[in-house]
Protein backbone atom coordinates (compact mmCIF):
# COMPACT_ATOMS: atom_id res chain seq x y z
CA UNK A 1 0.00 0.00 0.00
CA UNK A 2 1.39 3.45 -0.50
CA UNK A 3 0.04 6.54 1.00
CA UNK A 4 -0.06 9.87 -0.46
CA UNK A 5 -0.27 13.42 1.58
CA UNK A 6 0.44 16.57 0.29
CA UNK A 7 2.63 19.61 2.53
CA UNK A 8 0.11 21.78 2.80
CA UNK A 9 -3.05 23.30 1.05
CA UNK A 10 -6.07 21.51 0.14
CA UNK A 11 -4.30 17.87 0.68
CA UNK A 12 -6.91 15.45 -0.58
CA UNK A 13 -7.84 17.54 -3.96
CA UNK A 14 -3.85 18.54 -4.54
CA UNK A 15 -3.51 14.57 -3.89
CA UNK A 16 -5.45 13.68 -7.07
CA UNK A 17 -2.46 14.16 -9.27
CA UNK A 18 -0.51 11.43 -7.28
CA UNK A 19 -3.54 8.73 -7.95
CA UNK A 20 -4.44 6.48 -10.55
CA UNK A 21 -8.12 7.59 -10.18
CA UNK A 22 -8.96 4.90 -13.12
CA UNK A 23 -9.04 2.81 -9.36
CA UNK A 24 -12.59 2.52 -7.61
CA UNK A 25 -12.87 4.06 -4.67
CA UNK A 26 -13.56 1.83 -1.48
CA UNK A 27 -16.18 3.56 0.81
CA UNK A 28 -16.87 2.43 4.32
CA UNK A 29 -18.70 5.13 5.71
CA UNK A 30 -21.50 7.81 5.13
CA UNK A 31 -20.70 7.94 1.25
CA UNK A 32 -21.64 4.39 1.24
CA UNK A 33 -24.85 3.38 -0.17
CA UNK A 34 -27.47 3.39 1.60
CA UNK A 35 -26.21 6.60 3.64
CA UNK A 36 -26.71 9.79 4.25
CA UNK A 37 -24.14 11.29 2.05
CA UNK A 38 -24.94 8.76 -0.78
CA UNK A 39 -26.03 11.28 -2.98
CA UNK A 40 -22.80 12.47 -3.47
CA UNK A 41 -21.65 9.88 -5.71
CA UNK A 42 -25.17 8.29 -6.17
CA UNK A 43 -24.69 8.67 -9.97
CA UNK A 44 -22.03 6.17 -10.12
CA UNK A 45 -21.61 2.14 -10.48
CA UNK A 46 -20.92 0.32 -7.32
CA UNK A 47 -20.66 -2.74 -5.71
CA UNK A 48 -20.39 -4.18 -2.11
CA UNK A 49 -16.20 -4.70 -1.22
CA UNK A 50 -14.30 -5.86 1.91
CA UNK A 51 -10.72 -4.36 2.86
CA UNK A 52 -8.52 -5.44 5.54
CA UNK A 53 -8.15 -3.05 8.04
CA UNK A 54 -9.94 -1.52 11.13
CA UNK A 55 -12.78 1.05 11.36
CA UNK A 56 -11.88 3.06 14.46
CA UNK A 57 -14.60 5.67 15.19
CA UNK A 58 -13.80 9.20 15.85
CA UNK A 59 -16.37 11.81 16.89
CA UNK A 60 -18.56 9.50 15.06
CA UNK A 61 -17.16 9.64 11.88
CA UNK A 62 -15.56 6.74 10.52
CA UNK A 63 -11.67 6.29 9.86
CA UNK A 64 -10.26 3.60 8.08
CA UNK A 65 -7.20 2.11 9.54
CA UNK A 66 -5.04 -0.32 7.28
CA UNK A 67 -2.67 -1.36 10.39
CA UNK A 68 -6.07 -3.32 11.47
CA UNK A 69 -6.74 -7.20 10.85
CA UNK A 70 -10.88 -6.79 10.32
CA UNK A 71 -12.48 -7.18 7.50
CA UNK A 72 -13.86 -3.96 6.64
CA UNK A 73 -17.27 -4.02 4.68
CA UNK A 74 -18.26 -0.83 2.14
CA UNK A 75 -18.54 -0.07 -1.35
CA UNK A 76 -16.49 -0.07 -4.21
CA UNK A 77 -17.48 2.86 -6.66
CA UNK A 78 -16.46 2.91 -10.03
CA UNK A 79 -16.20 6.72 -11.80
CA UNK A 80 -15.64 5.47 -15.13
CA UNK A 81 -13.39 6.83 -18.70
CA UNK A 82 -13.79 9.74 -16.49
CA UNK A 83 -12.85 10.02 -13.02
CA UNK A 84 -12.40 13.59 -12.25
CA UNK A 85 -15.42 14.67 -11.16
CA UNK A 86 -16.50 12.20 -8.48
CA UNK A 87 -12.89 11.95 -7.05
CA UNK A 88 -13.22 15.85 -7.07
CA UNK A 89 -16.51 15.23 -5.47
CA UNK A 90 -15.08 13.06 -2.71
CA UNK A 91 -12.32 15.43 -2.02
CA UNK A 92 -14.61 18.01 -1.81
CA UNK A 93 -16.86 16.86 0.87
CA UNK A 94 -14.17 15.03 3.32
CA UNK A 95 -11.89 16.89 5.44
CA UNK A 96 -7.95 16.98 4.67
CA UNK A 97 -6.98 16.80 8.32
CA UNK A 98 -8.79 13.61 8.42
CA UNK A 99 -7.96 12.16 5.82
CA UNK A 100 -5.19 11.04 3.54
CA UNK A 101 -5.29 9.04 0.47
CA UNK A 102 -4.25 5.63 0.33
CA UNK A 103 -3.99 2.58 -2.25
CA UNK A 104 -5.23 -0.75 -0.64
CA UNK A 105 -5.63 -4.39 -1.97
CA UNK A 106 -9.57 -5.16 -1.76
CA UNK A 107 -10.27 -8.81 -0.19
CA UNK A 108 -13.54 -8.72 -2.12
CA UNK A 109 -13.58 -7.76 -5.20
CA UNK A 110 -9.60 -8.31 -5.51
CA UNK A 111 -8.59 -5.41 -7.14
CA UNK A 112 -6.70 -2.28 -6.06
CA UNK A 113 -8.78 0.79 -4.76
CA UNK A 114 -8.22 4.10 -3.53
CA UNK A 115 -9.68 4.86 0.19
CA UNK A 116 -9.43 7.63 2.61
CA UNK A 117 -7.30 6.39 5.11
CA UNK A 118 -7.77 8.65 8.39
CA UNK A 119 -5.16 10.19 9.73
CA UNK A 120 -3.53 9.24 13.45
CA UNK A 121 -6.76 6.89 13.35
CA UNK A 122 -5.73 5.69 17.11
CA UNK A 123 -6.04 9.73 18.73
CA UNK A 124 -9.68 10.08 20.38
CA UNK A 125 -11.00 7.06 18.82
CA UNK A 126 -13.21 4.23 20.04
CA UNK A 127 -13.51 1.05 18.12
CA UNK A 128 -15.98 -0.81 16.75
CA UNK A 129 -16.93 -4.67 17.88
CA UNK A 130 -18.12 -5.20 14.17
CA UNK A 131 -16.28 -2.65 11.55
CA UNK A 132 -19.38 -2.06 10.19
CA UNK A 133 -20.45 1.93 10.02
CA UNK A 134 -24.15 2.69 10.12
CA UNK A 135 -25.36 6.52 10.37
CA UNK A 136 -28.49 4.07 12.13
CA UNK A 137 -26.42 3.36 15.11
CA UNK A 138 -25.70 6.85 16.30
CA UNK A 139 -27.57 7.72 19.25
CA UNK A 140 -28.26 11.38 17.75
CA UNK A 141 -30.66 9.41 15.32
CA UNK A 142 -31.84 7.01 17.60
CA UNK A 143 -32.91 7.65 21.35
CA UNK A 144 -31.68 11.34 21.30
CA UNK A 145 -34.42 11.91 18.62
CA UNK A 146 -36.75 9.48 20.69
CA UNK A 147 -36.38 11.79 23.81
CA UNK A 148 -36.70 14.98 21.84
CA UNK A 149 -40.23 13.53 19.94
CA UNK A 150 -41.40 12.61 23.93
CA UNK A 151 -40.68 16.18 25.32
CA UNK A 152 -42.49 17.45 22.40
CA UNK A 153 -45.58 15.31 23.08
CA UNK A 154 -45.80 15.78 26.73
CA UNK A 155 -44.35 19.14 27.77
CA UNK A 156 -44.90 21.27 24.59
CA UNK A 157 -48.60 19.23 23.75
CA UNK A 158 -50.04 22.78 25.43
CA UNK A 159 -49.92 26.20 26.02
CA UNK A 160 -46.67 27.74 28.05
CA UNK A 161 -47.45 30.24 30.76
CA UNK A 162 -44.50 31.16 32.21
CA UNK A 163 -46.19 32.53 35.63
CA UNK A 164 -45.48 29.81 38.67
CA UNK A 165 -42.26 27.19 39.62
CA UNK A 166 -43.71 24.39 37.54
CA UNK A 167 -44.31 26.26 34.08
CA UNK A 168 -40.68 27.38 34.21
CA UNK A 169 -39.49 23.57 35.00
CA UNK A 170 -41.63 22.82 31.82
CA UNK A 171 -40.22 25.20 29.67
CA UNK A 172 -36.43 24.45 30.85
CA UNK A 173 -37.36 20.72 29.70
CA UNK A 174 -38.81 22.24 26.06
CA UNK A 175 -35.61 24.39 25.76
CA UNK A 176 -33.32 21.60 26.28
CA UNK A 177 -35.10 19.38 23.98
CA UNK A 178 -34.95 22.22 21.46
CA UNK A 179 -31.23 22.67 21.69
CA UNK A 180 -30.57 18.62 21.48
CA UNK A 181 -32.41 19.16 18.26
CA UNK A 182 -30.55 21.46 16.59
CA UNK A 183 -27.95 19.32 17.83
CA UNK A 184 -29.05 16.42 15.97
CA UNK A 185 -29.48 18.69 13.25
CA UNK A 186 -25.85 20.06 12.85
CA UNK A 187 -25.36 16.08 13.13
CA UNK A 188 -27.10 15.01 10.38
CA UNK A 189 -26.11 18.09 8.09
CA UNK A 190 -21.87 17.29 9.06
CA UNK A 191 -22.81 13.65 7.78
CA UNK A 192 -24.52 14.97 4.62
CA UNK A 193 -22.84 18.05 3.34
CA UNK A 194 -19.14 17.80 5.17
CA UNK A 195 -17.54 19.88 7.67
CA UNK A 196 -16.26 22.14 5.32
CA UNK A 197 -19.57 24.50 5.27
CA UNK A 198 -20.86 26.74 7.81
CA UNK A 199 -23.60 25.82 10.65
CA UNK A 200 -25.47 28.71 8.16
CA UNK A 201 -24.65 27.48 4.85
CA UNK A 202 -25.78 23.61 5.97
CA UNK A 203 -28.77 25.10 7.54
CA UNK A 204 -29.77 26.49 3.98
CA UNK A 205 -28.38 23.59 1.84
CA UNK A 206 -30.85 21.35 4.21
CA UNK A 207 -33.94 24.26 3.82
CA UNK A 208 -33.39 23.47 0.25
CA UNK A 209 -33.60 19.85 0.31
CA UNK A 210 -37.16 19.43 -1.58
CA UNK A 211 -38.27 16.66 1.29
CA UNK A 212 -37.09 18.38 4.27
CA UNK A 213 -39.04 21.68 3.01
CA UNK A 214 -42.58 19.78 1.87
CA UNK A 215 -42.31 18.71 5.50
CA UNK A 216 -41.75 21.51 7.43
CA UNK A 217 -44.02 24.01 5.44
CA UNK A 218 -47.01 20.99 6.12
CA UNK A 219 -46.19 21.88 9.68
CA UNK A 220 -45.35 25.07 10.16
CA UNK A 221 -49.33 25.54 8.54
CA UNK A 222 -50.49 23.63 12.13
CA UNK A 223 -49.00 26.74 14.31
CA UNK A 224 -49.10 30.28 14.91
CA UNK A 225 -45.88 32.05 14.80
CA UNK A 226 -45.08 35.91 14.90
CA UNK A 227 -43.93 36.32 11.38
CA UNK A 228 -40.81 37.98 12.15
CA UNK A 229 -37.89 37.31 14.46
CA UNK A 230 -35.18 39.48 15.80
CA UNK A 231 -31.73 38.89 16.47
CA UNK A 232 -30.99 39.79 20.02
CA UNK A 233 -27.38 40.30 19.55
CA UNK A 234 -28.39 43.16 16.60
CA UNK A 235 -32.22 44.27 17.06
CA UNK A 236 -31.59 45.58 13.25
CA UNK A 237 -31.79 42.00 11.68
CA UNK A 238 -34.97 40.66 10.98
CA UNK A 239 -35.62 37.24 9.57
CA UNK A 240 -38.68 36.72 8.24
CA UNK A 241 -40.66 33.59 8.79
CA UNK A 242 -42.23 33.42 5.28
CA UNK A 243 -39.05 34.31 3.52
CA UNK A 244 -36.56 31.73 5.62
CA UNK A 245 -37.86 29.68 7.46
CA UNK A 246 -35.32 26.96 8.69
CA UNK A 247 -33.29 30.27 9.55
CA UNK A 248 -36.41 31.65 11.73
CA UNK A 249 -36.38 28.46 13.93
CA UNK A 250 -32.47 28.23 13.93
CA UNK A 251 -33.07 32.43 15.24
CA UNK A 252 -34.96 30.92 18.14
CA UNK A 253 -32.33 28.40 19.36
CA UNK A 254 -30.18 31.91 19.95
CA UNK A 255 -32.34 33.98 21.15
CA UNK A 256 -32.28 33.79 25.57
CA UNK A 257 -35.52 33.74 27.41
CA UNK A 258 -35.85 36.23 30.50
CA UNK A 259 -38.32 36.88 33.20
CA UNK A 260 -40.89 39.73 32.44
CA UNK A 261 -44.10 40.59 30.58
CA UNK A 262 -42.75 38.77 27.34
CA UNK A 263 -41.72 35.84 29.03
CA UNK A 264 -44.73 33.80 28.01
CA UNK A 265 -44.89 34.70 24.67
CA UNK A 266 -41.19 33.61 24.09
CA UNK A 267 -41.56 30.46 25.78
CA UNK A 268 -44.83 30.01 23.43
CA UNK A 269 -42.54 30.21 21.02
CA UNK A 270 -39.79 27.91 21.35
CA UNK A 271 -42.69 25.59 22.39
CA UNK A 272 -44.38 25.87 19.11
CA UNK A 273 -40.69 25.83 17.22
CA UNK A 274 -40.17 22.08 19.30
CA UNK A 275 -43.43 21.24 17.98
CA UNK A 276 -42.94 22.06 14.46
CA UNK A 277 -39.28 21.16 14.08
CA UNK A 278 -39.44 17.63 16.13
CA UNK A 279 -41.60 15.62 13.87
CA UNK A 280 -40.53 17.66 10.55
CA UNK A 281 -37.05 15.84 11.05
CA UNK A 282 -38.42 12.09 12.16
CA UNK A 283 -40.45 12.31 8.49
CA UNK A 284 -37.45 13.61 7.00
CA UNK A 285 -35.30 11.12 8.47
CA UNK A 286 -37.57 8.17 7.67
CA UNK A 287 -38.20 9.21 4.64
CA UNK A 288 -34.78 9.33 3.83
CA UNK A 289 -34.03 5.40 5.35
CA UNK A 290 -36.65 4.16 3.36
CA UNK A 291 -35.26 5.88 0.02
CA UNK A 292 -31.75 4.92 0.58
CA UNK A 293 -32.98 1.17 1.33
Amino acid sequence: MQRYRSPVGNALKADLESLDLHLPLFVYGALKPGEIAHSIVATFPSRPAVARGDLPVRDGVALFDPAGHKAVRGAAIEFGPDPQQGYEAVATYEPDRQYGWLVVDLLEPVVQANVLAGIDPARGSVHLDDPVWRSSDDPAFKEALEFVGEVAATDAAAELVLLHADAWRRFFRIQAAYLLLWSIIERLALLAYGPELSARDKSIRLASDPDFAVFLRRRLEDVSLDPVIYDVKDPRMEINLSDDQLGYLRQIRHNLIHRGKTASRDGERVRLALRVLAPTLADYLDIRRRSLR
